[in-house]
């Protein structure tokens, strides 16, 4: 792995590599190998980064590498997480709350 090879994660900061899964997705895994992962990575003939689960019928390989999945450690959370919702702001003058008024509609019916 080289330096060019890592990149930060936009969430949490933390250091990445990325990799093309069997789908031909891509999987971002933590920079460095781990044993408590469950992710084997290796690099193929043209240097692309391949990522997959490792499984009872598929153990790691020779070749192959184990990563931690960064979605499993990534402490700015996952981009489809629900948040909190903010408060609404203030509507300028002017502006009407179109959403109150047909909740107030709504409860005249």
């Amino acid at each position: 792995m080289t330096d060019r090879d890592v990149r930060q994660c936009s969430l949490c900061g933390a250091d990445v590599v990325w990799a093309i899964t069997a789908a031909g997705k891509r999987q971002p895994l933590n920079a460095t190998p781990d044993p408590a992962g469950n992710v084997a990575a290796h690099r193929d003939g043209t240097g692309t980064r391949r990522a997959r689960a490792v499984v009872p019928d598929r153990p790691l390989m020779g070749f192959e590498r184990l990563y931690m999945p960064h979605a499993a450690t990534c402490a700015g959370g996952l981009p489809n997480t629900p948040r909190t919702p903010t408060p609404p702001r203030a509507l300028p003058i002017g502006v009407a709350d179109m959403n109150a008024y047909r909740a107030r509609k709504a409860r005249a019916r």
